[in-house]
């Protein structure tokens, strides 16, 4: 492929394919060590990531917010 090729067809062509809906599902990522990652991997790779942010999350705030958390608590158990 010519540099103008390269050009038009990262431009004009992703604008294009995003319109119409027409994508390559033979999209890949490659990384040195680990080798090539195609979409099904990454999606996983991706809600393991968004799953350990999630419960990190939970965990940082709980035990940042602990004594406001159990004062919360203490009083819906003693019915307020």
């Amino acid at each position: 492929m010519s540099w103008t090729d390269t050009i038009l067809s990262n431009t004009v062509g992703v604008a294009f394919r995003a319109a119409t809906g027409n994508v390559d599902d033979q999209a890949t990522l490659r990384l040195p060590i680990i080798g090539t990652l195609d979409l099904p991997k990454i999606q996983k790779l991706v809600d393991g990531v968004l799953i350990v942010a999630a419960v990190g999350s939970v965990i940082y705030f709980g035990v940042l917010y602990h004594k406001t958390l159990g004062r919360e608590f203490r009083k819906l158990k003693e019915g307020r």
